[in-house]
């Protein structure tokens, strides 16, 4: 489900998962203010760009708020989402699709790793997985 973002940008998560950013944003609950911290230091590292892309990864991007939210703050920001889990990176094809920004956005449904080898993870199956 898509919820609207304080910075005006459609982002899709689980509204309702406790654990998972759209039900912050949605409630406005103590989960939100997290984000927003970290989302604060990506306005300034962005700010201090000058008028050329960014190439901006976002690993192990869960539902891809960070790269979601690169878009909205700099229009030239080129993403690369890395997210091994289909439910997860079927929100950030919908995110990116309902505010128009599938353009210069590539989805990467792998997970990464410090060296070449398979890997077993486990799945906490809440927004912070």
């Amino acid at each position: 489900m898509a919820v609207l973002d304080p910075l005006w940008f459609w982002y899709v998560g689980n509204m309702y998962d406790t654990s998972d950013i759209a039900y912050g944003i949605a409630n406005r609950s103590s989960v939100v203010y997290e984000w927003e911290f970290v989302a604060g230091i990506l306005r300034k590292i962005i700010a201090m760009k000058d008028s050329n892309p960014i190439t901006f990864y976002d690993i192990w991007a869960n539902t891809g708020y960070f790269g979601v939210l690169s878009k909205k703050l700099w229009a030239n920001t080129v993403v690369h989402f890395f997210e091994p889990l289909s439910v997860h990176t079927d929100c950030i094809k919908k995110s990116l699709y309902l505010n128009r920004w599938e353009e210069k956005s590539t989805i990467h449904q792998i997970g990464l790793w410090n060296e070449n080898t398979e890997k077993t993870f486990y799945i906490a199956w809440s927004g912070s997985s």
